[in-house]
């Protein structure tokens, strides 16, 4: 290849790494604005399906309060 292909190879795959970055910039930002607004519906008593909830919302493991002999 010729240095002139390798420069347009170069600024090509610095533009999509820029993109990128904006695009995962905007993802960060509408999951967090999702949350929000799911957490609204929930304080207004508002069904939300469980799948939503558990696909926006991170859920820790649920320990038991007391430890069973089984």
């Amino acid at each position: 290849m010729s240095k002139q292909k390798f420069h347009e190879l170069y600024e090509k795959i610095d533009y999509l790494e820029s993109e990128l970055g904006i695009a995962l910039f905007e993802v960060k930002h509408q999951r967090s604005d999702i949350k929000r607004f799911l957490l609204l519906l929930i304080e207004n008593d508002i069904p939300i399906p469980d799948d939503l909830i558990n696909k926006y919302i991170n859920k820790g493991p649920v320990k038991p309060a007391i430890k069973l002999p089984f």
